[in-house]
């Protein structure tokens, strides 16, 4: 499925409800898996202007703070707001690997989505080459030791077999030159392995296009999510028909210097390296545009600890103050212009971080404010501007 020039937003999932994230929690010393909707409401204000905690709304509603997103009605719900504002689809960050030679999956809560009423809502898959965090709120320096997924060919032929057997063929699955849609998730999923026998991640992008075609006789698109272009040329020679990006906004490499960062300044940075991003690069660059960030509450402050002890170290910065509306509005004009001007119109689209990253600052559902009152104001931007524009 697919219109001229989509906008679809990347949507993490919001629950609870998986058996094997629960098992993954205890293992790694917790009780149960953290609600992230609970966690963002009570996160720490960690300076004068931090905008901390906040209270996000499934459904525009001020009755609805908390939720899981494996129940229908939430899912639904959550449709019908991106139908209302003009959010064409969503692009699923999906868990599915092997760890230790065993099938691993985590957080599915597609298979709910596809019960709803989609409508012409779209949607595709973002392979995520491991799985989401189990401990939440993240303790300075602590690194979950099972979260990445084994880099073999069952890995990849285990994520190919489930999206053939249960997306592919789905008349509301993302297409692009008639292909299948899948993005590839490797910015934070450790990069190099000391382990000669582990394929890389570019021979594992290579081998996916190879095994899809071999039993399914379907070539996918595939698009590398990437920081920076020197990342992802590897990916590209591999097979990968275009690089794209996730929070592609705050300058992480400067976390400890510029540990607050500020949107507008942020955006202009970005914006002025598309063009330097594309010229790198023998494929289309689609830049996704960016809500904000600010994950400071998945981070757990020890005792007696203050903000300048954590600068530089996940979860806690760089944090993005100031994000709003109009600011946003303008990188998703930027972003527009730019794929007219540099990408085939059979491959233009637009990506949204986020729709639901509560706990990153980088969400577009709206916030219930303290006085009750609803605050849609990224959302009401795309829809004004879509009426204004068309796109």
């Amino acid at each position: 499925m697919r219109n001229e020039s989509p906008i679809y937003s990347y949507y993490y999932p919001l629950t609870t409800s998986c058996d094997t994230l629960r098992q993954r929690t205890l293992a790694n010393g917790g009780n149960t898996p953290t609600d992230e909707t609970m966690l963002c409401q009570t996160a720490r204000s960690l300076f004068v202007g931090h905008s901390q905690p906040n209270t996000y709304s499934f459904d525009g509603s001020p009755e609805s703070s908390t939720w899981d997103d494996i129940e229908p009605r939430v899912m639904q719900a959550q449709i019908d707001l991106a139908q209302q504002y003009g959010v064409d689809g969503f692009i699923f960050d999906t868990y599915v690997g092997v760890k230790d030679g065993k099938v691993s999956k985590e957080k599915d809560v597609i298979n709910g989505f596809l019960k709803c009423s989609l409508g012409r809502t779209a949607y595709a898959c973002m392979m995520i080459f491991g799985s989401p965090r189990s401990i939440l709120p993240v303790p300075p320096y602590f690194e979950e030791p099972d979260r990445y997924y084994d880099r073999t060919s069952q890995t990849v032929e285990t994520m190919v077999d489930y999206l053939a057997d249960n997306h592919w063929n789905n008349p509301n699955y993302i297409t692009i030159l008639d292909r299948p849609y899948v993005s590839v998730f490797t910015s934070d999923m450790r990069k190099y392995s000391s382990n000669a026998s582990e394929m890389s991640h570019a021979n594992m992008i290579n081998y996916l296009k190879e095994y899809s075609w071999r039993k399914y006789k379907i070539e996918p698109y595939l698009a590398t999510v990437c920081l920076k272009a020197t990342h992802a040329l590897d990916h590209l020679a591999a097979g990968a028909d275009s690089m794209t990006g996730y929070g592609f906004l705050p300058d992480f490499t400067e976390s400890m210097r510029r540990p607050i960062q500020d949107y507008r300044e942020q955006i202009v940075r970005r914006v002025e390296e598309w063009s330097a991003i594309q010229e790198q690069i023998d494929k289309p660059y689609i830049p996704p545009v960016v809500v904000g960030w600010d994950a400071s509450p998945r981070g757990s402050i020890p005792d007696g600890r203050h903000f300048r002890d954590v600068q530089g170290i996940y979860p806690f910065t760089p944090i993005v103050t100031n994000s709003n509306a109009v600011d946003f509005g303008n990188m998703l004009c930027q972003q527009k212009q730019f794929i007219v001007h540099n990408i085939p119109q059979e491959e233009r689209y637009t990506p949204i971080t986020a729709w639901n990253e509560i706990t990153e600052g980088a969400a577009l559902l709206p916030k219930i404010l303290p006085d009750g009152s609803i605050d849609d104001s990224y959302l009401a931007k795309i829809k004004e501007l879509k009426n204004e524009y068309g796109f």
